[in-house]
Order: structure tokens, then C-alpha cells, then sequence
């Protein structure tokens, strides 16, 4: 692949909107868990740190800009274990995975459905807002390609 078509597609919006939609993708994953166990006893709720994701990818894009790394990198031998932010791994999993210990009631579970419903629609804007963005950024790239408007 040419320098210019790598850089195209391992800097700016693409892999940071990658990075966003696999991230939202795991914590769908978790959420709708969290749900679906809203009645097992005891179950403890689990999701994943948004802010901490978020405050990663922050220093990935600071990095660089700055020039200490040239591009994001994706590793997914392990499936969505893990996720590399340039640097230092970021596992999504076993560093940001949260056990919330929220108010538990008498059977051990501590699932709270409308909380969950709340953070699982919340989620799902994210996850749509990434994927419109990154389809726009696309039929950017289409357009300038084919040398037409659309």
C-alpha cells in the first residue's frame, strides 16, 4: 500500500471512529448482559469506563499530533480483548471492566433495568454517530477518488 493511501487510513477520523465503534460495540455486549441477568441472583452488573476509553483515546490523539507515534494500530487476535491506542495497551477488558456495586437487593443482584436502559440507549447514539461519521468520511474519500460530487 503507498505512504499516502497508509496515512489515509491510519490517521485522522478513521481509526479513531474504529477505535469508538468497537469500544461501543463491547459495552452494547455488556449492557444488554447486564439486562439480561437482571433476575439471576447474584448477579453483579458489569460494564466498561466510557470516561476511561475516552481519556485513552484523548492521549492517543495527543501522541500523535505531537509526533511521538505515527499511526493507530488495531490488534484482534483476541477478539475485542484488546484494542492498541498506540503505545501502552489499553485492554479494554480486564483494565476498564467495572463491577458496579450499586444497591443490591435480598436475592444478590444488583441490576438496576432502567439505569440499564438509560446507558444501553446512550450507548447506541454513540455507536450511531460513529458510524454516520465514518460514512460521511467515506463517501468523502469516494467522491475525491471518482472525482465526483456523489
Amino acid at each position: 500500500m503507498s505512504t499516502a493511501l497508509e496515512s489515509l487510513f491510519s490517521r485522522g477520523p478513521i481509526p479513531i471512529l474504529e477505535k469508538t465503534i468497537r469500544f461501543t460495540e463491547t459495552r452494547h455486549k455488556y449492557i444488554v448482559g447486564n439486562i439480561a441477568n437482571a433476575d439471576t441472583p447474584g448477579y453483579r452488573r458489569q460494564d466498561l469506563s466510557a470516561q476511561a476509553f475516552e481519556s485513552e483515546l484523548s492521549r492517543a490523539i495527543e501522541r500523535t499530533r505531537s509526533g511521538s507515534a505515527d499511526t493507530f494500530s488495531f490488534d484482534d487476535r483476541e477478539g475485542i480483548q484488546s484494542s492498541d491506542l498506540v503505545g501502552p495497551r489499553f485492554r479494554i477488558l480486564e483494565n476498564n471492566l467495572q463491577t458496579d456495586h450499586g444497591v443490591l437487593r435480598h436475592d444478590g443482584n444488583n441490576v438496576d433495568v432502567e439505569r440499564e436502559m438509560v446507558l444501553l440507549q446512550k450507548n447506541s447514539g454513540r455507536l450511531k454517530r460513529s458510524a454516520d461519521l465514518l460514512k460521511k468520511y467515506l463517501g468523502m474519500i469516494r467522491a475525491a477518488v471518482t472525482e465526483s460530487p456523489r
